[in-house]
């Protein structure tokens, strides 16, 4: 099945030789995994650490390097899905004062119902992202992606998305939100505010939240009070005890924001007066995705050998980096939509612009004949033809040593 995906998905008849010497090596279904989640046919090789790979692969590169372009044209927001995740004890009601979020974003829809569903239902966070990309598929169809615009504990759920399906992920928005795990600490306070919950009843524990909640003005706007209360009690007591538990348990998702494909394009968004997830969480993300930024322009290596010292540098070689922004945003707290509205939906749809010019350049650069073609069709050197002969009989000869033909088909 590797080879048969890997051939199907390169393109071209000529590329079935340089994946079977992949599959030769045993790597065939980690290849087609790589190519799936969006690596270049020839980086693929290159993540298998086999030379003799990597240069056969290099025979058909050219051609899935352009449909790699082609893929990637299609990322960003435009096409998209807006799912909206709000964060513990909200609704969607956070994202409703203020312009559509859909022109904003630039989205062909916004599910409202989706997200906030898995976030109040689902009892940790990989089931919220399950429910999530089930959903996606089951209402908008199986080729559906979506910008995922998460606030607080809905920015968890969004980079759970991400780590695990980043296929299915056009865009991040992540609002008040951070990447870290919880600390010991943290998750024992967490848990006594479950036990609070309990004996107190949901009035009394919200009550102490709010002041930690808004920034200096937005704690003297009684409609910002009024729908805080309002959403609280819409959410009730046992979702509310769920969600605490799943912050207490969710993974650290520092490596997924710096490790995130190429194709997804991100905006970091902090209240200056955020006291749960303070500017510091913000600026965190953004040295982690300065570092996403930096390896992605890691120099490209002749040397395959050297693919283990670089951890996943080079992963995506050749890709553009999807556009990335880190904002704090003046006047607000942790919950910036419901505080500065107009100013968070300004600072989507700039992010969106950018995103939309991103894409149209990478379209434009997928649509150039890709080097040594001619009228449509690919014509490599005679060289090049020579050296992957070399190595795609170099490779059928050891495995053929080690393994009956048959592990090909």
């Amino acid at each position: 099945r590797g080879v048969h995906e890997l051939s199907r998905l390169a393109g071209r008849p000529g590329a079935q030789m340089a994946t079977m010497a992949l599959a030769s090596s045993g790597a065939a279904v980690a290849a087609a995994s790589a190519i799936r989640a969006g690596a270049p046919l020839a980086s693929a090789a290159r993540r298998l650490g086999s030379p003799s790979a990597l240069r056969a692969s290099t025979a058909c590169g050219a051609l899935a390097d352009a449909r790699w372009r082609s893929t990637i044209a299609r990322g960003g927001p435009g096409d998209a899905v807006a799912i909206l995740l709000p964060g513990v004890l909200l609704t969607n009601a956070l994202f409703g004062r203020g312009p559509c979020l859909q022109a904003a974003l630039r989205a062909s829809a916004v599910d409202a119902e989706l997200g906030e569903r898995a976030i109040q239902h689902c009892s940790d966070l990989p089931a919220v992202a399950e429910h999530i990309v089930d959903g996606l598929r089951h209402r908008h169809g199986s080729a559906a992606r979506a910008v995922l615009v998460g606030h607080s504990y809905g920015g968890y759920a969004a980079l759970e998305v991400a780590q695990r399906w980043p296929d299915k992920v056009a865009g991040l928005v992540l609002i008040s939100t951070q990447c870290r795990a919880d600390t010991p600490g943290a998750t024992a306070r967490r848990r006594a505010q479950v036990d609070e919950l309990r004996s107190k009843g949901l009035d009394a524990v919200f009550e102490a939240m709010l002041p930690n909640l808004l920034s200096g003005a937005s704690n003297a706007d009684t409609s910002i009070i009024d729908l805080l209360w309002s959403m609280a009690r819409a959410v009730g007591p046992e979702a509310f005890a769920r969600q605490i538990l799943a912050c207490a348990t969710r993974a650290d998702h520092r490596q997924t924001l710096e490790r995130l494909p190429p194709h997804i394009p991100v905006l970091v968004v902090t209240g200056k007066e955020d006291k749960v997830t303070p500017p510091r969480c913000n600026r965190e993300m953004r040295e982690l995705l300065e570092r996403r930024e930096d390896e992605m322009s890691f120099p490209a290596q002749a040397c395959a050998d050297s693919a283990p010292a670089r951890g996943h540098r080079g992963e995506w070689e050749g890709a553009q980096l999807a556009p990335w922004q880190t904002k704090l945003c003046e006047g607000a707290g942790h919950l910036v939509p419901l505080e500065q509205p107009a100013a968070f939906e300004a600072c989507i749809a700039a992010w969106s612009a950018k995103v939309q010019e991103h894409r149209e350049s990478v379209a434009a650069a997928a649509a150039e004949p890709v080097s040594g073609a001619r009228d449509g069709r690919w014509n490599p050197s005679r060289g090049l033809l020579l050296h992957a002969a070399q190595d795609l009989s170099a490779v059928f000869s050891r495995s053929s040593r080690r393994a009956p033909a048959t592990s090909l088909a």
